[in-house]
């Protein structure tokens, strides 16, 4: 049992300029978070100079620091005058996981800090592998998870308890309510739960030559180094060509696949990148076949032809909604936008079902691994406004 902790008062109201706060709805989210507005028994909630009271239990950092950046609301400042704590507020303490949410809290402000600049990556990478030239790509998986279990020694347990798997995945479960999605997909890419999901190739050799003794007839094979895709195919030759060429890649990548897999990192204001240590993410839909999930799990796959455009120009750089920062694209943001918005379809589908799935976005695809229902899987995919997608159970038509 942890300790109920002391509490600090503050002055909240709507983070929309002239906009009205929903208490009911703020209390809620706050429950989950060792927080709590005011509200007397009998009566309606607790307000002082147009403010909602809200109450923190311990540090009130990390309740700042996601209103901030998620926009639950706009902290007035401090309250001067306390009283004493309600039977309602008690429980809300009681109730909440609320050491996994500080641990959460503490790691979320780590994550920002380490994912402010260029210059902050390195540092951090210097920190866990001083010997080793830095690299975005490979050993983030195990820098990120060193960074996690710090915030769980410090922040966790009163014993110094190892951090478990189980602990972990319910602090990323967390996370996403502290983070925006850049940056909690960037997180959850290198510490989810990997054995969800593992490619089984078969025999390559034996595939790889029976596309060749397909092909050999023409003048190139889809095996040939430089073999590239028929952009746009339409001709039944084309379309087979492209779909050959895709397992092709994939079982060349498959059969290199190990378990220590780590994905690429780019710091705030940055292109992010599909990029990871083994190649992971470039698996295209000629690698669906050979998808074996978990035991009680299944593979869906969101896809779309088109990229829906969720990026706008400012004075500042290129914003887009749930992120408060500016990107700065040399490229001209074609790049950015394709993987924000593979990132934004992940992020919902982690939030919306848990860490006990797990997604992997691509270019022009998210794949999803879960052992949720149809129903479940399909309620979050209706909840995307975007034009043009599709949702596919096992294997994708394109």
């Amino acid at each position: 049992m942890i300790e109920t902790p002391k509490f600090t008062d503050f002055l909240v109201t709507s983070h929309i300029v002239g906009g009205k706060l929903n208490p009911e709805a703020l209390d809620q989210t706050l429950n989950q978070m060792g927080a709590a507005l005011i509200k007397i028994p009998g009566a309606s909630y607790s307000q002082e100079n147009g403010c909602y009271i809200m109450r923190v239990f311990g540090d009130p950092d990390f309740i700042k620091f996601a209103c901030q950046n998620q926009g639950y609301c706009m902290i007035v400042g401090p309250r001067e005058h306390l009283e004493e704590t309600t039977p309602e507020i008690e429980d809300a303490v009681d109730t909440v996981e609320f050491m996994y949410h500080k641990v959460a809290a503490a790691f979320a402000k780590r994550v920002d800090e380490i994912f402010a600049t260029e210059e902050t990556l390195k540092t951090c990478f210097s920190k866990h592998y001083k010997s080793l030239p830095f690299d975005r790509t490979n050993y983030w998986s195990g820098i990120l998870y060193k960074e996690m279990d710090e915030c769980w020694r410090d922040h966790g347990p009163e014993k110094m308890a190892a951090l478990t798997t189980h602990d972990r995945f319910e602090i990323l479960d967390i996370l996403s309510d502290y983070l925006d999605f850049n940056l909690f997909t960037q997180v959850a890419l290198n510490l989810q739960n990997w054995s969800l999901v593992m490619y089984a190739g078969g025999d390559v050799n034996k595939q790889l030559d029976a596309i060749k003794k397909k092909w050999e007839k023409f003048s190139s094979t889809p095996l040939d180094p430089k073999a590239k895709m028929v952009p746009q195919a339409f001709r039944p030759q084309d379309t087979e060509w492209n779909k050959d060429l895709s397992t092709v890649k994939s079982l060349k990548t498959i059969s290199g696949i190990t378990p220590n897999i780590s994905f690429r990192v780019s710091p705030k204001g940055s292109t992010p990148a599909f990029a990871d240590s083994q190649n992971f993410s470039t698996i295209g839909i000629g690698g669906d076949e050979f998808v074996k999930p978990a035991q009680g799990h299944t593979v869906w796959y969101v896809a779309w032809k088109e990229t829906p455009p969720i990026l706008r120009q400012d004075p500042n750089g290129l914003t887009t909604e749930g992120i408060t920062y500016p990107f700065h694209s040399k490229s001209g943001g074609e790049i950015l936008n394709e993987v924000l918005f593979s990132r934004g379809v992940a992020f919902a589908f982690w939030t919306g079902l848990g860490l006990g799935t797990l997604c992997m976005p691509r270019m022009k695809s998210v794949m999803v691994v879960t052992s949720q229902g149809e129903a479940d899987v399909r309620k979050i995919f209706g909840e995307l406004t975007f034009p043009g997608l599709e949702l596919f159970k096992d294997k994708r038509s394109y």
